[in-house]
């Protein structure tokens, strides 16, 4: 085909495929016009497009291609332009399926080396440079010392789109970990750091959909390996003006390497990508820097074809990590560079870092780590030698993915059996590691085996037959689990067992936020553990743990301070003082005092703990943000915002390097640093962080949970500050109805009902406004100090409000409220 010809089927093929599918044979008609040759061709290749999902028809096009580049005589060395846009180009680094990588220079405004991608294609319509634009703009927004930056991105006049990034100089991850010969642990730190670059990018809304090593560069920074990932979400802007022709495949609109392509891209735009594509390319990293091998042979995925590649991705099992290994063909050669032995590497590989590698690799991204920071943390936990909340694959696990098939409830309620059996496995290898005795191992597995079988059940129970159209929701499930539980009593012999199940139930209500149900199973799960197993054994103390925090959250904070009271003196008796256990019950009864105004015993308790924790814990250790945290919360308490504010700004810091945003911990410590923004004035940042918790407890949380309740609250109150009520009223009646669910004279609703009070006031509608101002105090009078500031701020509110309506009786009543030591 002539040159010219080929370049016009390109375009109305490229335009055609553009188009919504009963659009594209009239516009290849009319684009055509009466060559009916270029007709045929671009029918026939769109008919081979659609039905392999690009494959055939990149590889078809590829080959004309060089077809057509050999007809001209251009075949061999490509030519190297003199300039891209504003930068002098001085030589072709690399080249591949989306593009070409030259080494650059910038001249203006600054002089610097940059690495120039220039990708394949152009921006032929306005739908591809509107998304390319929104992707350029999300990138400029990143900002992380474990991603390469990117200092600009266009288009040529030309409309070829280009990428300026940072000239980073440095080796790909697997060859780095090799050459240097990295133990396991030193691989898995460099892969933590990797994940924490991952998520940043995530939380600024950019997906890479490329992740390998040749795209994760290692340098030597004063002695200290230091990966940089580049090419951060050039994929998805390239894919807007791209099509491959190498070694990288485009699958449907999706690009990126074949052999750590998640199964979703791998479906060619039948099922949606988000971030979790990216973490199951880590998956696939993590496999290779710890196995030495991928999951998936390349040589078979490039040799039987796009379709059956697809098909291998998406539907077959790999091999695990430790099987990979036993079939290597020099597992010896492959533990050397890892510094051990085969017998040492096969058994890593076959325990818990095995399994959170086929975590990561999970084929339905619901199974999957949520998140980069999620896989970050369970490493972080394998390091720390903790148990992980990955756990094996078995029989019981394939069972659930049978189950897992069918509609309506079980659908919902095998998200509780992954909660409910990771939890259960982990404790088991926590406990396995704690012990050495034989037949406790093996008491604690049939446990773990009875309590997997006893949940599948549950899930089985769950008959969409039975729920006559509707949704059986989770809560319905582990309802009626908990009355058979105590119905039949299945495990009035297997006091172990019984109280797994029901640590496992109050978990899951505490997740959906019914906290009293929650108590009152954890209360009896504490009981049978301390009966069986002693007041200081792990999983004891565990339970004793979870209803401290359950009775804090649920509104019973007399019972959560005895209840942590109890914890505190377990704790020292367990570990010692030196033990970040007994700092975290510390901390957690400090907090506890400070939520029914004993500010002053809440500070002292925070501070003797917050001392241990700086001593025991690095200073950027994730555990001590929450202890830093908790002693802010309590200045901020007692007004003390100006002490406070640093102290919050370094917990932010430290969740954020150590969970990710978003994440639960981040979502919490930015709702609380609002509230100290608050009270020192700075009422725009106030605002900004508040937004930011919600966004991220919508995320995290769900909308109908207490936490979430909690940043609609602290949003609120930034609203009001700033003469914005209008705009807090809905946000708080949305909290009072989440919190009105655990209990009508619950704490939160009482703060709820305040500010709404407050809000109704400044909107003039008097009545109403004082009404709900008045109950709200009431309620947190029922379990705060009312001399608290916070207590005394509402009571000087209604007072004021009394006063100027002519109320003097009223306002002198609430006036001593607020002034009760005058």
């Amino acid at each position: 085909m002539e040159p010219e010809r080929f370049r016009r089927l390109v375009d109305v093929l490229g335009d055609a495929m553009e188009l919504p599918l009963g659009q594209r044979g009239a516009f290849l008609k009319a684009a055509c016009g009466t060559d009916g040759d270029l007709l045929a061709e671009a029918l026939e290749l769109l008919a081979l497009a659609q039905a392999t999902s690009f494959d055939a028809a990149t590889a078809e096009l590829g080959e004309r291609v060089e077809r057509a580049a050999r007809a001209l005589g251009v075949a061999g060395a490509p030519r190297i332009p003199e300039r891209i846009g504003p930068f002098r180009v001085h030589e072709l680094l690399g080249e591949g399926g989306m593009g070409a990588v030259y080494r650059a220079e910038q001249t203006e405004p600054i002089r610097r080396e940059v690495a120039l991608k220039v990708v394949h294609g152009g921006l032929r319509s306005p739908s591809a440079r509107v998304r390319f634009e929104a992707e350029r703009q999300s990138l400029a927004l990143m900002d992380h010392p474990n991603i390469a930056t990117i200092y600009d991105a266009g288009t040529t006049e030309d409309d070829v789109a280009y990428f300026a990034m940072e000239l980073v100089h440095g080796t790909a991850l697997t060859t780095f970990a090799d050459v240097h010969e990295l133990d396991l642990d030193q691989r898995i730190d460099l892969l933590v750091a990797v994940c924490h670059g991952v998520q940043h990018a995530h939380a600024k809304g950019v997906i890479h959909r490329d992740l390998k090593p040749s795209n994760i560069l290692v340098a030597e920074i004063d002695g200290v390996p230091v990966p940089r990932i580049i090419d951060f979400g050039i994929a998805k802007a390239a894919e807007a003006s791209s099509h491959t022709d190498g070694p990288q495949t485009a699958i449907g609109m999706v690009v990126g390497t074949l052999e750590y392509m998640s199964p979703e891209q791998a479906a060619g735009g039948k099922a949606r990508v988000d971030t979790r594509a990216d973490v199951y390319a880590l998956g696939v990293v993590l496999y290779e820097l710890v196995a030495g091998s991928l999951p998936f042979d390349a040589h078979t995925l490039r040799s039987v074809g796009p379709i059956e590649a697809q098909k291998i991705i998406r539907d077959s099992l790999p091999p695990t990590p430790a099987d990979r290994l036993r079939t290597t063909r020099d597992p010896a050669a492959v533990a050397r560079v890892r510094r051990t032995d085969a017998r040492a590497l096969q058994r890593r590989l076959a325990g818990e870092l095995g399994w959170v590698v086929m975590k990561a690799l999970e084929k339905d991204p619901e199974r999957r780590y949520p998140s980069a920071s999620a896989l970050a943390a369970d490493l972080g936990r394998l390091r720390r030698s903790e148990p992980v909340e990955a756990g094996p694959a078995s029989r019981r696990y394939r069972a659930g993915l049978f189950l897992r098939r069918h509609r309506t409830g079980v659908l919902a309620a095998s998200l509780v059996l992954l909660a409910i059996l990771a939890g259960s496995v982990a404790a088991t290898a926590g406990f396995v590691r704690a012990t050495r005795a034989q037949a406790r191992a093996e008491a604690e597995a049939r446990r773990a085996t009875l309590v997997s079988d006893f949940i599948t059940e549950m899930l089985a129970s769950a008959r969409p037959e039975e729920a006559q159209g509707r949704t059986i929701t989770v809560l319905e499930v582990v309802d009626s689990t908990s009355a058979r539980l105590e119905r039949d009593a299945p495990f009035e012999n297997e006091p172990d067992v019984h109280a797994s199940i029901l640590q496992a139930l109050g978990a899951t209500y505490r997740a959906l936020g019914r906290y009293d149900r929650a108590a009152s199973h954890y209360t009896r799960a504490y009981d049978l553990r301390r009966a069986t197993l002693g007041p200081e054994d792990t999983l004891t103390l565990n339970s004793l743990t979870q209803l401290t925090g359950t009775l804090a959250q649920g509104g019973d904070p007399a019972g959560a301070i005895e209840s942590g009271f109890e914890l505190l003196a377990a704790r020292e008796r367990a570990h010692g003082r030196e033990h970040p256990e007994y700092v975290a019950a510390l901390s957690n009864l400090g907090n506890m005092h400070a939520d029914i105004g004993e500010y002053a015993t809440g500070e002292r308790l925070l501070r003797d703990a917050l001392e241990i924790d700086r001593r025991i814990l690095g200073p950027a250790h994730g555990d001590l943000a929450f202890t830093i945290n908790n002693l802010a919360t309590v200045l901020v308490d007692q007004g003390k915002y100006e002490e406070a504010i640093p102290l919050h700004e370094e917990s932010l810091a430290i969740r954020r390097a150590a969970f990710g945003a978003p994440s639960a911990e981040v979502a919490i410590a930015s709702g609380n640093y609002a509230l100290a923004l608050l009270g020192a004035g700075r009422l725009q940042e106030a605002e900004t962080s508040a937004r930011d918790a919600l966004d991220m407890s919508l995320h995290v949380f769900g909308p109908d949970h207490p936490r979430t309740a909690a940043t609609r609250i602290r949003l609120g109150e930034a609203l009001i500050a700033l003469d914005r009520a209008e705009e807090a009223e809905p946000l708080l009646r949305e909290a009072i109805v989440i919190n009105s669910a655990i209990g009508p004279r619950y704490a939160a609703t009482g703060a709820a009902r305040a500010r709404l009070g407050e809000a109704l006031l400044a909107l003039g509608r008097g009545p109403e406004g004082i009404r709900e101002l008045e109950t709200g105090w009431e309620i947190l009078a029922e379990t705060i100090d009312p001399a608290a500031p916070a207590l005394r701020r509402i009571a000087g509110r209604a007072a004021a409000h009394h006063e100027a309506n002519g109320s003097p009786a009223l306002a002198a009543a609430w006036r001593a409220r607020a002034e009760p030591d005058r």
